[in-house]
């Protein structure tokens, strides 16, 4: 199935179309907020070849009068092929009434019309913490807009089947979600849609919202024809969503040596939508209250509507709190001269202290208050990336010098509530298996491992467990939480396969008359102690026969999932009178193992330290005052390619967890979010500086060491 994709014979959403397809192109508004007091399709509609044009009149409510941000959709044209449809796209003329603009966040929260979503907990008195407090490290941390730029903009295609069901084939991610939002915004049962995700290529978390999917539904409801929109590079980086642009301030009250109060207050600017405003602030805040404890502890996030493309959560959405409080560690330990990994080793929080209350309230599951395994990767890694001669490393004379960094983070297991995955196994009559797992993408890596892992559980070989079309006819029903996905999903793949396991023997032992306990598996047989065997094959006949197919399904419970740790140090060059920094090596180590295969964990991890290249040093998108992003290209984005990354050291510990074919935790999370601030924290530690936003370009390196 990899070679599928290193020989481009893998099908991805672009690459099918259907006979008789409509092409769709969108009318943007080009101001960040304006009323539609009218518009003229008359030129559009006259060029031959298009088919329908639809506003906020006549769409109904897919298009909205009051424009929210610069790119928000304000028409929608179809036609016979792409380029017309562009073309009429440009066509239609906009009547626009321009209405106040709101850009800052700051301003956003003095308006409560703007205010998406609130969370605030807390424990102890953190204000009285923080007046007796015999030092305070205080700051103000600033995150900047940045598109999530999977590997394949967005596109979707839509067409009736025969029973006059919606179809809907997408590269979103969830498809699931995308069924539910389609049903509720088009007003018809969920059971009269089905979607089709294909291979997805990288969606880095970016595709987990209904972007264009609609648009193309109602065009093929309306026209009785399938229906196609592919966005272009451009609309993806001005008007998709992105990781929201975020602030945060940390007070820490630092008395005998240690923390004994927090506050932060979280600020999300959530652009012109609301869509899991308050799922993000209460994600953000089990990430940053998880690891450590103190007394006093004070969480206040608020998410606010501004003029800015709305936000959706790409991978790592909600790790800008926990960012900040790691560099306030490290601010901390400088200022009582302590060393940044022992200060951060004596604050983990334990089990059944330090406030377990404050993550119930965020709906963390349970156990998450016990950090230890934090500790043990912490000194794990200190020693892999010799730590010890952290301070000799900076020291080197010249303009180039060179700096060692810290990053530790835990990534929440999710809410109490809820399952992140679930999987279904099936026998046939010839005793072979389908499986659906979901989340999975069709043709992946991913799936080869949950076959094989299946087919070793059953005692069959891996060529007789067959992936099943991920859709959601067929698939079980997942949450669309994809933070987890391949540990998630494995984990539910393997306890379907055992509960297959038991209901074959169970009804072997039934035709061949004996004791279940007596009975075992073997070579695609039930053996009995005596020597008898009924072959799957037979079994599977005879359940098909008897009208009860044999299907095992399981979706595992998030509470059940532990918390994921992770250690990153990295080494970096930083050119003083340039700017220009050099990631020289990443040391990573992580609670998780064993793995029976530790490949594919690895290449999460990999995976996830090259996003955290491209978050710590060069990933933003810039706006005008008028609220338009000024990155509109591809031209020149600083996307990291594979010769950017440096030399990684990837090593897994054992937690003490139940281990499985894809080990015990999810892993990739919590080593890109660690890296990200290990490299921060090697610059602040190579050029003396301080911390304060990402990303940390040439420009922003030399004012960090002006600063």
């Amino acid at each position: 199935m990899t070679l599928w994709r290193a020989t481009g014979e893998a099908a991805f959403a672009a690459d099918l179309t259907r006979p008789d397809t409509l092409h769709l192109a969108i009318r943007r508004s080009p101001h960040a907020h304006a009323r539609v007091t009218g518009v003229d399709l008359a030129d559009a509609r006259a060029l031959p070849g298009v088919v329908a044009a639809l506003t906020a009149d006549d769409a109904g409510g897919l298009l909205q009068p009051v424009l929210r941000y610069v790119g928000d959709r304000a028409a929608v044209v179809a036609a016979e092929d792409p380029e017309l449809a562009r073309r009429a796209a440009d066509l239609v003329r906009l009547d626009l009434e321009p209405l106040p603009t709101v850009l800052d966040p700051e301003a956003a929260l003095r308006d409560p019309e703007r205010v998406a979503a609130r969370v605030e907990v807390a424990i102890g008195d953190v204000d009285e913490a923080l007046t007796r407090a015999e030092r305070v490290v205080e700051g103000t941390w600033t995150f900047p807009f940045a598109p999530a730029v999977p590997l394949e903009p967005p596109v979707a295609l839509t067409w009736l089947d025969e029973d006059r069901r919606l179809v809907v084939r997408t590269s979103a991610e969830s498809p699931f979600r995308v069924r539910g939002l389609l049903a509720d915004r088009l007003s018809i049962p969920a059971a009269r849609i089905r979607v089709v995700r294909p291979l997805v290529a990288g969606g880095a978390g970016g595709g987990s919202d209904v972007l264009i999917e609609d648009l193309c539904a109602v065009l093929t409801l309306r026209t009785g024809r399938p229906a196609r929109l592919a966005l272009t590079a451009e609309e993806e980086l001005t008007s998709m969503p992105g990781r929201p642009p975020q602030r945060v301030h940390v007070q820490m009250s630092l008395s005998d040596g240690r923390v004994s109060g927090l506050a932060l207050r979280l600020l999300v600017d959530v652009g012109g939508g609301t869509e899991g405003a308050e799922s993000l602030l209460r994600s953000a805040g089990r990430q940053v209250l998880a690891l450590y404890g103190a007394p006093a502890l004070r969480f206040e996030a608020v998410a606010v509507r501004t003029n800015r493309p709305p936000t959706s959560s790409p991978r790592g959405a909600d790790d800008e709190a926990a960012f900040a409080l790691e560099c306030a560690f490290d601010e901390a330990a400088a200022a009582l001269g302590e060393d940044p990994v022992a200060f951060r080793g004596r604050h983990l929080r334990g089990p059944g202290k330090d406030g377990p209350g404050v993550l119930a309230e965020l709906e963390e599951t349970p156990g998450a208050e016990d950090a230890r395994t934090a500790g043990e990767v912490l000194q794990a890694g200190a020693k892999t990336a010799g730590w010890s001669d952290r301070n000799r490393a900076s020291h080197r004379p010249g303009p180039v010098r060179h700096g060692l960094g810290v990053g530790l983070a835990r990534r929440s297991a999710g809410t109490t509530g809820g399952t992140g995955a679930a999987a279904s196994l099936r026998l046939l009559e010839d005793g072979s298996f389908t499986l659906a797992a979901a989340p999975s993408s069709a043709g992946g890596a991913d799936e080869g491992a949950f076959a094989s892992a299946a087919a070793t559980i059953l005692g069959v070989s891996a060529r007789r467990v067959v992936s099943a079309a991920v859709d959601t006819d067929s698939a079980p029903f997942e949450v669309g939480d994809h933070a987890p996905a391949f540990f998630a999903a494995g984990r539910a793949v393997e306890r379907a396969a055992e509960l297959a396991r038991d209901k074959i023997r169970e009804m072997g032992a039934r035709l061949l008359d004996v004791d279940p306990d007596t009975v075992h598996l073997e070579n695609g047989a039930v053996r009995s102690a005596g020597g008898q065997t009924v072959s799957f094959a037979e079994i599977g006949t005879s359940a098909l026969r008897a009208g009860q197919p044999l299907v095992a399904t399981a979706a595992p419970s998030a509470a059940s999932t532990p918390a994921s740790d992770a250690a990153v140090f990295a080494e970096v060059e930083v050119d003083t009178e340039t700017g220009v920094v050099r990631v020289l090596g990443l040391t990573a180590v992580l609670a998780g193992g064993p793995f029976e295969d530790p490949r594919p964990a690895e290449g999460q991890v990999e995976g996830a330290l090259a996003v955290a290249l491209e978050r710590a040093l060069s990933a933003r998108v810039p706006f005008d005052t008028h609220g338009a992003p000024i990155t509109p290209s591809l031209r020149g984005w600083p996307l990291v390619a594979a010769g950017d990354v440096p030399p990684v050291s990837v090593t897994f510990l054992a937690n003490g967890e139940p281990s499985t074919r894809f080990g015990a935790v999810a892993v990739g999370e919590a080593a890109g979010r660690a890296a990200i601030v290990a490299i921060a924290s090697a610059i602040a530690h190579a050029t003396g500086g301080t911390v304060r936003s990402l990303p940390l370009d040439p420009g922003a390196v030399l004012d960090l060491q002006t600063g």
